[in-house]
């Protein structure tokens, strides 16, 4: 199983923009699970996600395969590059 998992906070304007687009494409990617991390949130109780995956900027976009990470990237994303990385995925 694919999972992507997005790092994100509510001050970060690339944030904000990429969110409804990958939502949107996700919906015709039906096998891929979503997890939003919040990084305020995180930092918070201990910033555990955010020291395992090196989070430096956001968005950041990892994605794993059975726990294994396959790929990744960071900042926003038009609906045509989402498309097209998600399906370098399958």
């Amino acid at each position: 199983m694919l999972e992507v998992k997005k790092f994100w906070s509510p001050s970060c304007g690339p944030c904000r923009m990429l969110a409804p687009i990958m939502e949107k494409v996700l919906l015709d990617y039906p096998e891929i699970k979503l997890t939003d991390i919040n990084t305020d949130e995180d930092a918070k109780s201990g910033g555990d996600n955010i020291s395992k995956y090196g989070i430096r900027s956001i968005p950041a976009v990892f994605v794993e395969k059975d726990g294994v990470l396959v790929d990744k990237f960071l900042g926003a994303k038009s609906e045509q590059d989402l498309r097209s990385f998600f399906d370098s995925l399958n």
